[in-house]
């Protein structure tokens, strides 16, 4: 997981992104998956975008229930927040 910016239609948004293989559902072809922070009903689907990287937050892991996989995705959200404001950025 890393903080950053996601850039989309002239705009560079805050971002979680996730590169990886998706471990905790068994995944085995690297992706890379940008969530945009603080941003509702963002559809960016078939779009050409890009992705910068401020710092890395953590690696992959695989969690013992889908619940702890949700709420340390919660923590990473917050973390790249801080990350990202902490540049001015946000």
């Amino acid at each position: 997981m890393y903080a950053g910016w996601l850039h989309a239609q002239g705009e560079a948004m805050p971002a979680a992104i996730s590169v990886g293989t998706n471990p905790q559902f068994e995944g085995t072809e690297r992706t890379v998956e940008a969530y945009a922070i603080d941003r509702v009903g963002l559809d960016l689907y078939g779009l050409h975008v890009a992705v910068d990287f401020l710092a890395f937050v953590r690696g992959q892991a695989k969690f013992e229930t889908l619940d702890a996989l949700l709420e340390q995705m919660g923590q990473d959200v917050k973390k790249c927040r801080e990350l990202v404001a902490a540049e001015g950025a946000v």
